[in-house]
């Protein structure tokens, strides 16, 4: 542990994962430091222990985690190569949105309630709903396969209704 300022701070090389890890254990009490410091040591060993990560992927980590899973499936032949190149191009919106570097311990469900505005206002051709939501469907997809890796604690985002678009067949 280390003092920077008033505050504690609890300070690990991951070797695995080739980072430094750094969690502030928010208190200026030595006694208390060392007590959330060591809880916070034997956590990180039982994960370790588990093969689990301790440091938070970036958006772009994990989109290509997936993309290299799916990739598999173009070699399998469960998937053609033209809809790997949808996905990604799905998940590109996404990175764009969310950001490629924010870590995915700082997301939330609610991330992409504006979703469909934003794609809709950044989009070079008009959009229609099936697009729309077949990225939505994608994004999820990306979700639930890190749910499944204990990389984020929820199981999909939040979208926002679309609201209706007139077209020549609802006008």
């Amino acid at each position: 542990i280390q003092k920077r300022g008033r505050i504690w701070y609890f300070n690990m090389w991951i070797v695995r994962e080739n980072k430094q890890h750094r969690v502030s254990l928010k208190t200026d009490c030595l006694t208390t430091a060392r007590y959330k410091a060591e809880t916070l040591l034997f956590e990180i060993r039982n994960k370790l222990a588990e093969n689990k990560r301790i440091t938070a992927l970036t958006c772009l980590q994990a989109t290509e985690l997936y993309l290299a899973e799916r990739y598999n499936e173009v070699k399998s032949g469960d998937i053609v190569i033209g809809r790997l190149n949808t996905i990604k191009t799905h998940l590109a919106h996404f990175n764009n949105i969310i950001g490629e570097q924010t870590k995915l311990n700082e997301l939330s469900i609610w991330d992409c309630i504006e979703y469909f505005d934003w794609r809709r206002d950044n989009a070079k051709q008009e959009l229609t709903p099936t697009t729309l939501k077949n990225e939505q469907s994608t994004i999820n997809s990306l979700i639930k396969f890190l749910r499944k890796r204990d990389e984020v604690n929820f199981d999909a985002f939040e979208f926002r209704t679309m609201k209706s678009i007139k077209t020549e067949t609802n006008t």
